[in-house]
Formats: structure tokens, sequence, C-alpha cells
């Protein structure tokens, strides 16, 4: 007998991975990927399904090559509020993390100059 998942089960399956039981995350941070990721990239973007920066975002990223964890804020547990401390209390999507730089909003010049200081570009 094959039981299937749907796919908010496989979600939560996934976030419960990176949680412990206290609900803190594990070192790293909370992530949603679908494959298991062997060095977890230094480009973390926090977005939206419905964003269209968040797309433009994530495209310039792949165009360019640059590995990078998607974390959605209205999915992932916390996010949202940890998008709101790096944001200065608002929820503004996409915000990068770029090694020790963070990036609030869509700026393609912010995130290339971020991306080059890191050596990602």
């Amino acid at each position: 007998m094959v039981v299937r998942q749907t796919k908010e089960q496989n979600i939560v399956s996934l976030i419960s991975r990176f949680f412990r039981r206290d609900g803190e995350a594990q070192q790293g941070g909370p992530h949603v990927v679908e494959r298991p990721l062997a060095d977890p990239p230094a480009v973390t973007v926090y977005t939206t399904g419905w964003c269209a920066s968040c797309f433009m975002a994530k495209r310039y990223l792949q165009q360019k090559g640059v590995a990078f964890r998607e974390i959605d804020i209205e999915r992932v547990p916390g996010a949202a509020r940890e998008v709101m401390n790096l944001a200065r209390g608002y929820k503004t999507v996409p915000t990068f993390i770029i090694g020790e730089s963070v990036v609030v909003d869509w700026d393609q010049r912010a995130v290339a100059s971020a991306l080059t200081r890191e050596g990602l570009l």
C-alpha cells in the first residue's frame, strides 16, 4: 500500500526536519528545500509566491549562477518575523542575506555589490 502525502504535508515534513521540539530553529535557521543541500549557499532570499520583484530577483540570481536558499515568509513559521527584524519592522520582500550583508527590496545594484563583496560574482 502506497501512502501519498499532500503538498502541505510534504512542506510540514521538510520544515519539521529543521526545528527542534521546542520550536526553535536548528543551526542555520529555517529552510524549505526540495532536496538536501551539501553546502548551504551563502545567499538567502526571503520571498512570497505572489511577488513579481521576488521572481525577478530569483531569475537574476539564477542567470548569474548564484546558488541561493529561498524562504517563503508565508509558509515558513517565524520567517515573516525574521524579515521584519531585518527590514525595520516591515514585511518587505524580497529581502536578501548575502554573507554578512542584508539587502531589503529588489535593488539589482545593491545585490550585485553584495555578491561581489562576497566573491560570488
